[in-house]
């Protein structure tokens, strides 16, 4: 399975135009010719951190870390955070549980995600409970699909991230009030988990700009009202996430949306 790099940002007040010029002429050709292949960009609608993520994969660590301490790299993020703040950015690697192939884009789909650290001293019974116990309570339910597991080996604010797939945003909710889904995630919080968040969703958007907006993107109230349903975690909201950017770079379609929308 790839190796994800991710970034975050905040577009700095009075510089939209610029930033979506820069990021589709200059930024995204520029690591894909690095080797970071872009496979998705969101923007936080609701919750905690900065508005903007970018997700890029590849085949090894090893291989992301020559890249993000090469003089290239360095350059093109200096000429980036000229428009940005609040810059964060994180490794993440596959978890032994869910190893596949590449990570490849996903149109028109929603993502929901589970962010924690793991208690010390639990770790061998935690591998039996995801493997015995929360996989196959997952992969009963028809309308979610477990994509992946992942270790945040550099920055990021947890240790693991799950991550599922939806093909309609209302399956959310259902799943959020799946009695299944609510009975594993409370053993997982109570006996695994430190700093658990709310889950977070990915929506289809039809903008070409990475700082725009989808009329098909559910409202604030409704995003909320989902996220309600799960109790916060040491204060933390949750995060509603949506797909902002669709280009072809260099022959790399990127974008988790449908053109035609």
């Amino acid at each position: 399975m790839s190796v994800l790099y991710t970034q975050s940002w905040d577009i700095s007040r009075g510089k939209e135009y610029e930033y979506s010029r820069f990021i589709i002429e200059t930024y995204l050709p520029d690591m894909a010719d690095m080797g970071l292949v872009p496979v998705g960009g969101y923007y936080v609608e609701v919750g905690f951190g900065p508005r903007i993520i970018s997700v890029y994969s590849v085949n090894e660590t090893e291989e992301v870390l020559k890249i993000i301490t090469g003089r290239k790299f360095k350059d093109l993020l200096q000429e980036l955070k000229t428009i940005i703040v609040n810059y964060r950015g994180a490794v993440l690697e596959p978890t032994g549980n869910l190893k596949r192939g590449k990570y490849t884009i996903q149109k028109g789909v929603w993502k929901l995600n589970q962010y924690y650290d793991l208690r010390p001293g639990v770790k061998k019974e935690y591998a039996d409970f995801v493997m015995n116990e929360h996989i196959p309570t997952m992969q009963k339910i028809s309308y979610v699909e477990v994509t992946g597991g992942w270790n945040v080996s550099i920055g990021g604010f947890s240790e693991i991230i799950a991550e599922f797939t939806f093909k309609d945003a209302m399956d959310i909710g259902r799943l959020l009030m799946n009695e299944d889904y609510r009975r594993i995630t409370q053993k997982l919080r109570t006996e695994f988990a430190d700093n658990h968040t709310p889950a977070s969703c990915g929506a289809p958007n039809a903008s070409t700009n990475p700082g725009g907006s989808s009329k098909k993107a559910p409202s604030r109230p409704f995003v909320a009202s989902l996220l309600s349903r799960e109790p916060k975690a040491n204060g933390r909201e949750g995060v509603f996430l949506r797909p902002v950017l669709a280009r072809s770079i260099l022959g790399i379609v990127f974008a988790n949306f449908d053109d035609n929308n």
